[in-house]
């Protein structure tokens, strides 16, 4: 997908935690243990809400960052992991789109148990999905949308190169505000989060990006030579002369790789 906005805000079953989100009251000792537990079933969104919780933000706050994470790593723990990798590396059939892009039953199978979960936990949301084109919610709902891309690389997908991944973003569409953003790997278990006001993290750990103070010192990354025409080679060409090192090929890994401060130094 050219360009990533989703949106959500994550429902929970009647009571307990949900009742706590909802309320305009403090919650209970219980409401709180509730969540408590309920989080603890999700590392990701465990140790990101704990660094929310001392940064001293508010309980609503604290619980709304808390809702959307869960939900989060919800979808994706239900569906990269289980939907993706059962299919790399083995005979798959490949359809080709109406833009020329290849697709595979891997790509939709894995947008199709996202969507569900979101249908499932959270029915008001709308999603749009690189497949399946846009889903609103119940009533026609899209303050809140899911964006999905199940695979982002698919040509490595079906040559059997781990650099492809899962992308999931989180708007809320009136503003334009993007709430979080995921990339996940599946095959390698590599998951890189970023959440509005806090850190980027991948696998819990925060991240930050390497100093580089010159062009020259940079590292460069294009999908294929082959996406440059005529018209945008020459500038292409004369960026990729000034960097150290100009590559191909990474899909959406190079930006993980890039906020994880992936290059040397010297």
């Amino acid at each position: 997908m050219q360009q990533r906005v989703s949106a959500l805000r994550a429902a929970e079953p009647a009571g307990g935690r949900a009742a706590a989100l909802q309320s305009t009251q403090p919650p209970t000792h219980a409401a709180r243990r509730s969540c408590r537990l309920r989080l603890a079933a999700c590392r990701v969104c465990r140790d990101d809400c704990a660094g929310a919780r001392a940064g001293g933000r508010g309980w609503r706050d604290y619980a709304q960052g808390a809702r959307v994470q869960h939900a989060c790593g919800k979808a994706l723990h239900c569906s990269d992991t289980l939907r993706s990798v059962q299919y790399f590396r083995t005979p798959i059939a490949v359809d080709v789109k109406a833009d020329a892009s290849p697709v595979t039953a891997a790509d939709r199978a894995a947008e199709a148990a996202m969507r569900a979960l979101v249908a499932a936990r959270a029915p008001t949301h709308a999603v749009f999905g690189e497949e399946g084109g846009l889903s609103r919610g119940t009533g026609g709902a899209e303050e809140y949308v899911w964006v999905l891309d199940p695979i982002d690389g698919t040509k490595s997908f079906i040559t059997g190169k781990p650099l492809f991944g899962t992308l999931v973003s989180l708007v809320h569409a009136p503003s334009g505000t993007p709430l979080l953003g995921v990339i996940d790997q599946p095959v390698l278990r590599e998951r890189w989060l970023g959440v509005r006001g806090q850190s980027t993290t991948m696998n819990g750990a925060p991240l930050s990006t390497r100093r580089c103070g010159a062009l020259r010192d940079a590292y460069l990354y294009s999908t294929t030579p082959l996406m440059f025409d005529d018209a945008t080679r020459p500038a292409y060409e004369a960026l990729a002369a000034a960097v150290r090192i100009p590559m191909f090929g990474c899909d959406c890994y190079a930006y993980g790789a890039r906020a994880a401060r992936a290059g040397a130094t010297a």
